[in-house]
């Protein structure tokens, strides 16, 4: 069997990690791979780029494995390891990852998994020395990183004119399925757009809905949502440059939208913020200014919560490469940053999400042959396949092959 899930060491969490059953070691080694052997975990390794080596992280791990033949909202999970702390995958009958609603210790040796509707399926817990020191660790299934190269990105001539709407378009952003689209700009509104084929701005239609953020912001410049879609965020140019919170009733609705008086004054870093981004859990958000050519990392205490956010004092230059950034964008892994101005630059960070390990790639994919005036950028999230630009000059949203 293969366990599947995610560590972040620097966070504690778990994130992007891969553990597999071996009776024997991978012959290929990869850095960052986790295996299970002999009742030990191993992870590989490449200290200052040596060769890889498999180094234990436990001393002995015992697994097991529970089997829920009929479906039911609650399991009652009987592992007998002698511990209040396992490690925990679940996957349902068809031997997909899942996450449940909650997973409650028992006693040592029996637990709780709940779910909103009942199902089949199996439970792995797994524990010995060395693991976490308090709760139950959740192995939660891992998106597939994915590497963009710029210069293999092509144009088809598939974009959406949304001129109808802002004469001045100047951020793009999705909800989670992909099948809407929302843009802002100059005209003081988020609209909204329905796609009939997710992540297809082709088939992208307006139908009148959209939220006006005058009150706060009139020169709005860009929008991202948090990845429930119960909170929006609006950064621009006007006034006291901020950033402005707004919580959505419904998921993904702007029409739902309520201005919850949170935001961040950014004046102190730029007059001018392009562009905004948030980190793969929303413990940081990045800002790219077009007066003073740098990204800006803020903190933020709570994930997605404005309330809580402060200016990190990090920040990178990216003027070498252009004195007009006007949109910033990262890989899901945060091992790559893309600057948006009359071209798309590429950047690697050896130090996933932190921008003092960024370095220019000598890499960039020229815009203007679409666009005299781009600004958001967005990539498809699961696979990175496709990218968009919103064009300010022509006010389209165009859609790019990545070819990854």
């Amino acid at each position: 069997m293969d366990f599947h899930g995610n560590i972040n060491l620097q966070q504690n969490k778990m994130q992007r990690m891969v553990v597999q059953s071996e009776s024997n070691f991978p012959e290929t080694p990869l850095v960052g791979r986790v295996v299970f052997k002999d009742q030990k975990l191993y992870m590989c390794v490449a200290i200052n780029n040596t060769i890889p080596v498999w180094l234990p992280l436990t001393n002995k791990i015992d697994t097991f494995v529970h089997t829920e033949a009929v479906a039911a909202t609650t399991w009652t999970v009987t592992h007998n390891l002698n511990t209040t702390i396992p490690l925990l995958q679940v996957y349902n009958a068809a031997g997909e990852m899942l996450i449940p609603d909650s997973v409650t210790p028992l006693s040592n040796n029996e637990m709780t998994v709940t779910f909103n509707t009942a199902m089949a399926g199996t439970a792995i817990v797994l524990f010995g020395e060395l693991m976490p020191a308090s709760g139950v660790g959740l192995l939660e299934p891992g998106i597939p990183a994915w590497i963009v190269d710029v210069s293999n990105i092509t144009y088809n001539s598939e974009f959406f004119y949304i001129g109808g709407q802002d004469a001045n378009s100047t951020g793009v952003a999705f909800n989670d399925t992909g099948l809407r689209m929302y843009m802002v700009g100059t005209s003081d509104d988020v609209h909204q757009y329905d796609l009939s084929v997710a992540y297809d701005v082709t088939t992208a239609t307006y139908n009148s809905e959209l939220f006006y953020v005058h009150n706060q912001e009139r020169n709005p410049t860009d929008v991202i949502f948090n990845p429930g879609g119960t909170k929006m965020f609006i950064c621009g140019t006007y006034a006291l440059i901020r950033f402005h919170e707004y919580d959505l009733l419904t998921p993904f609705d702007v029409t739902s939208a309520v201005y919850n008086n949170v935001r961040l004054t950014v004046s102190g870093q730029d007059n001018s913020p392009a562009g905004i981004v948030f980190n793969d859990d929303g413990t940081q958000l990045f800002m790219v200014g077009e007066q003073y050519k740098h990204v800006y990392q803020y903190n933020l205490g709570s994930p997605y919560d404005f309330s809580t956010i402060s200016y990190s004092g990090t920040s990178f230059s990216v003027a070498s490469e252009t004195l007009i950034p006007r949109g910033i964008q990262f890989n899901n892994t945060g091992t790559q940053m893309f600057i948006v101005s009359d071209s798309v630059y590429q950047y690697t960070l050896t130090v996933p999400f932190d921008i003092t390990t960024a370095a220019y790639d000598s890499t960039s994919y020229d815009l203007s042959n679409e666009d005299f005036d781009p600004h958001g950028i967005v990539f498809k999230p699961d696979n990175g396949d496709t990218m968009w630009i919103i064009g300010a000059g022509s006010d389209q949203v165009y859609q790019y092959n990545t070819n990854i």
